[in-house]
């Protein structure tokens, strides 16, 4: 994954000569995940569909940094998020219940690509739109379930690893011909990780006899807001 985007990176150089327009900068930055984990669903004719859900959303804050090459920009962040683990159950024609089955806790490192179109707006204000990707590798985390606390090691923490696709818009604010503030807001999807795509396959295999009965990821999906102090040079 590093290693496409530093080929996306290079070719974008190459294919705009931004050399002579770069800059850097660094700040802090929210992120969370609405969806995530699985689900099982069954159609009951002639009342709905039964609905079995184990969700996993989460939010937390990091730091992160950026070059800016005008029409793109490359970000490594470091990220620190929680969230609870809850099984929730839908019941055509009766109601829906809901269940904490536990906590998480993890922390990772974001690698990012976003290309933008920078549109100047005033003497000090330019917005651009953004649209790209962003890797999210899981380096450590644990689980809270029953009172236990359960560490991941580095392989299973990187089970947690995602990637996303996200689109948004930014505004840079001039505060001097060298130094500016940069904001920024994102909306990403994101691919199933390897857990999810694990307890979906334990799952069909138990279902598969049963008529009717279909498992699946969640959609993932979630805001990223940022906030950074950028200079030129």
């Amino acid at each position: 994954m590093k290693k496409g985007l530093l080929v996306l990176v290079l070719a974008i150089l190459v294919s705009t000569g931004a050399f002579a327009q770069m800059s850097a900068g660094a700040g802090l930055f929210f992120a969370n995940d609405f969806g995530g984990g699985g689900i099982i669903s069954e159609s009951i004719p002639p009342f709905g569909t039964l609905e079995l859900t184990m969700e996993m959303p989460n939010a937390g804050f990091g730091t992160f940094g950026f070059f800016d090459l005008t029409y793109a920009e490359v970000t490594i962040g470091f990220y620190s998020g929680k969230g609870d683990m809850t099984m929730r159950l839908k019941i055509p024609g009766v109601g829906e219940m809901s269940e904490k089955i536990g906590e998480i806790s993890f922390t990772g490192v974001n690698f990012g690509l976003l290309g933008k179109y920078p549109i100047s707006v005033g003497n000090a204000v330019t917005l651009f739109p953004l649209l790209g990707i962003e890797y999210q590798r899981v380096v450590s985390g644990e689980i809270i379930e029953g009172g236990y606390t359960f560490r991941l090691s580095s392989k299973e923490a990187a089970d947690f690893s995602t990637l996303w696709f996200k689109a948004g818009a930014g505004m840079d604010y001039s505060l001097t011909d060298m130094m500016y503030l940069r904001f920024s807001f994102l909306y990403g999807l994101r691919l199933a990780n390897k857990l999810e795509k694990e307890l979906v396959e334990m799952f069909a295999e138990d279902f598969e006899d049963i008529p009717g009965v279909s498992v699946d990821t969640r959609l993932g999906h979630g805001l990223t807001i940022k906030a950074a102090i950028g200079f030129k040079f």
